[in-house]
């Protein structure tokens, strides 16, 4: 029996060994990049759909597209939860992709159809009386079902397919570990290349083409990103869902409140620990702690250069396998986001001295100034976006639990929804404060360069606030225990990320 058993795990170690690595994630690049192409094709389009074609007001058109991009991002924490408790990555991601597709195949037929949309307005400002009706309750009912089907599906998709990446690589293996690095950088990469597609070709054929056909090609992108995550299923490492995360977190609430009188014992193996006893699984057991534990051109052309040359170097002086330590690459980035809202200060300074020199402010005209100009700023936040969004992803997988990767990864989504939801409200506060910087409707009469210098101001209060919680912060230790059938092998291992 004890040689049946030997042959049994011994082939299953050879399997999980062929499973995984760079051939897996290929089919996750390419899934991210073909979802997040139709994604942002509508992300920066949809103001242009609603106004134009659904006879929205601007401000109705504007707040419905924020309200759209934040609640994206924001029930990545639900799809997270999915994920992590009931379904697998793998089946989180298919399941949520479809949802997605239903919601783009909607969008489509509604914007062939005239009949479920209102007549276009012909020159004038939509809800004007007598000229121009908005969209009427099930026209309006169609367009936000098909929206927020797409918002949900792309949620489990942000939240769940990182991780399944990431999953493709043992962050205990030093060697993997540097893959996993990587994949973190190429994965951005995948998501920068759909949303340089998306914002020419998809934004192109909206444009020249109809909404129809630019929302059909949506529709069929996500279905082939689907179909290209399935045909690598036989590759993929496969996480198994271990229960609710939040009603974890919840116990460790309620056990810290039942035992806070109880003295703290000595010897960490008198805590209360789960040990599976299942053959041949591994558990991880944080060690116990006395802390709560378009830049898009840019980035392209950074990430590889990043990743291929940044990388290797500062793994040579620090033989830390990332380069530089996760907390410290989100400080980077917010460093560069801070320069870079500077930089476009000054830019649009220099903007407006010229539309005022070649007397232009109230025209309509394009200023006799080069774009090119706009190429500072995007470069700084390209490279800012590169550091810091990546540095999230990888350091809420890297220091969650095995049983919270999908939740955790989704917390860095969430970042960008909190920043949606709040960019009206600071918008309309800076207003009120300042008399009206951004209120002409007019960039040459605007203050722009005041807001943006404002937004510096912010970036650097916000770094200085990150750079004391990053410098309390420890990273976790991780004890690996191996059970076997037998009970007789007790295989320990520490892993310790050093701290920052």
């Amino acid at each position: 029996m004890g040689i049946c058993r030997d042959v049994k795990t011994g082939g299953r170690a050879k399997l999980e060994k062929r499973l995984g690595g760079n051939r897996a994630a290929l089919f996750v690049y390419a899934m991210e990049g073909l979802e997040n192409m139709a994604f942002v094709s509508n992300a920066i389009s949809l103001v242009t759909y609603f106004y134009g074609y659904m006879n929205f007001s601007l401000t109705k058109s504007a707040t419905s597209l924020t309200n759209f991009m934040g609640t994206s991002f924001l029930l990545t924490l639900f799809g997270g939860f999915i994920s992590d408790t009931f379904l697998s990555r793998f089946k989180t991601c298919v399941l949520f992709g479809f949802i997605e597709l239903l919601g783009y195949a909607i969008l489509t037929v509604q914007a062939h159809f005239h009949q479920l949309r209102p007549i276009p307005c012909k020159g004038v400002v939509p809800d004007h009386k007598n000229q121009c009706d908005a969209a009427n309750g099930s026209q309006e009912a169609i367009l936000f079902t098909g929206l927020y089907l797409v918002a949900f599906g792309t949620s489990g998709v942000k939240s769940a397919l990182p991780a399944l990446g990431a999953d493709q690589f043992d962050e205990k293996d030093p060697k993997e570990a540097a893959h996993l690095s990587s994949f973190f950088n190429w994965f951005l990469f995948s998501l920068t290349s759909g949303a340089i597609i998306g914002v020419t070709f998809l934004v192109w054929i909206s444009t020249n083409q109809g909404w129809e056909w630019s929302f059909a090609v949506c529709t069929i992108s996500v279905l082939f990103s689907i179909l290209f995550l399935c045909m690598g299923k036989s590759l993929y490492r496969t996480n198994v869902p271990k229960g609710s995360p939040i009603l974890r977190i919840a116990q460790v609430f309620v056990a810290a409140i039942r035992n806070r009188n109880l003295p703290i014992p000595e010897m960490t193996d008198e805590l209360y620990e789960i040990h599976d006893k299942e053959a041949g699984k591994q558990d991880e057991i944080l060690e116990r702690t006395d802390q709560f534990s378009n830049p898009l051109l840019f980035m392209f052309v950074l990430i590889p250069i990043y990743d291929r040359i940044f990388v290797p170097l500062a793994r040579k002086i620090t033989g830390i396998p990332t380069g530089i330590r996760y907390l410290q690459r989100i400080g980077v980035g917010l460093v560069l986001s801070a320069i870079s809202m500077a930089v476009a200060g000054f830019v649009e300074t220099h903007r407006k001295s010229v539309a005022i020199e070649h007397n232009m402010v109230d025209s309509i005209e394009p200023l006799p100034m080069s774009v090119f100009w706009l190429g500072f700023q995007y470069a700084i936040f390209g490279a800012a976006d590169m550091f810091t969004l990546v540095g999230l992803l990888e350091f809420f997988y890297a220091e969650s639990s095995a049983g919270m990767k999908s939740l955790s990864t989704a917390i860095s989504w969430c970042s960008l929804a909190f920043g949606y939801f709040m960019s009206s409200v600071v918008v309309a506060i800076v207003n009120k404060v300042s008399g009206g910087w951004l209120a002409n409707n007019n960039l040459n009469r605007d203050k722009l360069n005041y807001f943006y210098w404002l937004l510096a101001v912010l970036s650097i209060v916000n770094f200085v606030l990150y750079l004391a919680c990053a410098s309390w912060y420890r990273y976790k230790k991780v004890e690996v225990k191996q059970v076997e059938n037998s009970g007789e092998a007790d295989a320990k291992g520490k892993i310790e990320l050093v701290g920052i």
